[in-house]
């Protein structure tokens, strides 16, 4: 079947305009390129590792944005297993996140400054084969945080811990070469932790949430044939 997709897509295309407008086409090229998928699963699928370097920018949410910059760099690490005949990935990944006081915060007679360090398993389920492949997923594990308080210009009080994390994503890989494909992502992060007090006002500190965009590539380690 796969070696007359192309004769079926371009007949299609050259049905008759009456009664088949392009978007009754499309809707069955799409049809098409499913049926596809389902018979050549065993080569869309198969089995590879690939390691992927990201850089993106980090957007603190809720409270945590009033002591923050608004944008923050947002350096990842992942590795990906890609199983056979099947759309789900399965890996891990790092990240090294650093929230410096913003200029008001400086201003203030107290503050902090955040470092955090998750260590996540992730899984994504790809919706479509190469050469793009939208997908969404989900990454949880623990992740390593340091609180910095100061007091004006003068640190004080260092908090380090351990923190869960769940960050769900979405994202969308592009493949440009075989072993190699560009990944645009977008995430939501929550951090949960034991309440923090911190200042003389009685201020609390809560976990935090963060929105980011990244942009990565991918690169493919190997790849195992059925």
């Amino acid at each position: 079947m796969k070696h007359c997709t192309p004769h079926i897509i371009a007949h299609l295309f050259l049905l008759p305009r009456q009664g088949c407008t392009l978007f009754v086409r499309l809707p069955l090229c799409v049809v098409v390129v499913i049926l596809l998928v389902c018979q050549s699963e065993t080569v869309i699928f198969a089995q590879h590792y690939r390691i992927g370097l990201y850089q993106g920018i980090a957007i603190p949410q809720r409270t945590f944005a009033e002591i923050t910059p608004v944008v923050n760099w947002y350096p990842s690490i992942n590795a990906h297993f890609f199983g056979k005949n099947t759309p789900i990935t399965m890996g891990a990944s790092a990240s090294f996140q650093y929230f410096p006081r913003n200029a008001e915060a400086q201003k203030a007679q107290e503050s902090y400054e955040t470092t955090l360090v998750p260590l996540s398993l992730c899984f994504q389920y790809l919706l479509l084969p190469p050469p793009f492949r939208p997908y969404y997923g989900l990454e949880a594990g623990l992740a390593w945080y340091r609180y910095q308080f100061y007091n004006g210009e003068r640190p004080t009080e260092r908090l380090n811990n351990t923190s869960l994390v769940v960050t769900p994503n979405a994202g969308v890989k592009i493949e440009l070469f075989d072993q190699l494909d560009l990944e645009i992502n977008v995430r939501y992060q929550f951090v949960f932790h034991d309440i923090i007090p911190w200042g003389n006002a009685g201020k609390v500190i809560n976990g935090y949430q963060m929105l980011a965009f990244s942009l990565g590539v991918n690169y493919q380690l190997w790849k195992i044939y059925p």
